[in-house]
């Protein structure tokens, strides 16, 4: 069974049997956020859709105390990765030079 939360403005958090993930973690910030971030123990992955304030929100505290992995665009996994996020747990696409690619 899987289970669906919806924590705030852009924040859901997705809970299985075996593996959970939040999207967009806007919570401490956010004071009618649904949880606060150290209500949270487990999660595998973080889903930032794109790198404003209010998406971005908490990853980098989760990362840190979950040990959940960030998947996101090419530049927002950069900026985790300044923040302190190890490379191996902000997954983004690799950047390309043309803008776009042919297959």
């Amino acid at each position: 069974m899987v289970k669906i939360k919806w924590l705030g403005p852009a924040a859901w958090l997705v809970e299985g049997s075996s593996k959970s993930f939040i999207i967009d973690p806007f919570l401490s910030q956010d004071p009618n956020s649904a949880m606060k971030p150290s209500e949270i123990k487990k999660l595998d992955f973080i889903f930032i859709t794109h790198n404003h304030f209010d998406h971005i929100g908490d990853a980098v505290a989760l990362v840190k105390s979950t040990g959940a992995k960030i998947v996101t665009t090419f530049e927002t996994a950069q900026m985790m990765q300044k923040s302190g996020v190890p490379e191996a747990q902000a997954i983004g696409p690799k950047a390309y030079s043309s803008g776009c690619q042919e297959r």
